[in-house]
């Protein structure tokens, strides 16, 4: 049992930066922000739908908001078709995506090791899928939003950045690129043409097993409920060390934190210069509040 647990373990290591916000989310079973560079939302939308698929074995369906979107949009947004066609035109669509060049991304290990999991329960055409990535919900009315977390909260934020990578998109752009160079040689050495079959699905690295083991837990470290959600139960730990509770507050804090105005500043009702308090908030970031408040408080022995 302990041997199986520290291959689990081995496995998140691989993880890359995307891959482990979404572990955490399943096995919390909460909401997640994803914050990117302008540029790269578009491919971190196409990262997601390939976590979904070839990490988890899981049905995936994206909801592009803005101002107009209606009730009646997101409820039929977030339904997926078929799984097998589902599966199928994640591929598709991913590998045909434009992405700038992002040489600086890590490089793993082969890992596909896992069974193919059966995701937590079979979808039929029609409902709801295991991921939805709704894109932009900002933008969307108070309606919208309110109906995508049924008056829940957001429970962790993550700022993906270029040099983060996007290995999956990559490795589907590298099997395209040896597909495109296998017809190339085909055409020259006037071999039949070649036809690409509909593939199989991969295994996924997690099955619904192991998303079970580490709920299971999850649920025997003894915390408050939020920092309990962390990285603990994804190393093979019953406890919290005080590196995973500042990793904890990075993730849990900053999309929670609103700086206020310089001429809301309590101190300006002790009389303080209201050119002052903005100099001293100029460029001030919920980032750095959380930061600040690590540093600040002394780690226990």
């Amino acid at each position: 049992m302990e041997e199986a647990r520290e291959r689990l373990v081995e496995r998140v290591q691989t993880l890359s930066d995307l891959e482990l916000a979404v572990l955490v989310c399943l096995v919390a079973e909460q909401h997640c922000i994803i914050q990117t560079e302008g540029q790269l939302l578009d491919n971190v939308e196409e990262e997601l739908k390939l976590v979904a698929t070839d990490v988890f074995g899981l049905t995936w369906a994206v909801l592009e908001c803005n101002k107009q979107t209606t009730l009646d949009d997101f409820g039929c947004g977030i339904l997926v078709k078929d799984e097998t066609d589902d599966y199928f035109n994640s591929k598709t669509e991913a590998s045909n995506v434009k992405f700038a060049s992002l040489s600086g991304s890590p490089k793993r290990p082969h890992r596909r090791i896992s069974r193919t999991p059966s995701a937590f329960a079979q979808l039929d055409s029609g409902r709801i899928a295991n991921i939805v990535v709704a894109k932009n919900l900002d933008r969307a009315n108070s309606q919208v939003q309110i109906q995508a977390l049924e008056n829940d909260q957001f429970f962790i934020s993550h700022k993906h950045y270029f040099g983060d990578g996007l290995p999956n998109i990559e490795e589907q752009h590298e099997k395209a690129q040896a597909l495109q160079d296998d017809r190339s040689t085909s055409s020259v050495i006037h071999t039949p043409p070649f036809i690409l079959a509909k593939r199989s699905p991969q295994p996924a690295l997690f099955s619904a097993e192991d998303l079970a083991t580490f709920t299971t837990r999850m649920a025997n470290i003894k915390i408050s409920s939020e920092v309990r959600a962390t990285l603990a139960p994804l190393h093979n730990l019953d406890y919290i060390s005080p590196s995973m509770v500042a990793l904890a507050a990075r993730k849990i804090y900053p999309h929670r934190i609103i700086i206020t105005a310089p001429e809301n500043e309590r101190s300006m009702q002790w009389g303080s210069s209201l050119e002052a308090v903005k100099a001293v908030l100029d460029g001030v970031t919920a980032d750095d509040v959380v930061e600040e408040v690590l540093q600040s408080v002394e780690v226990p022995l």
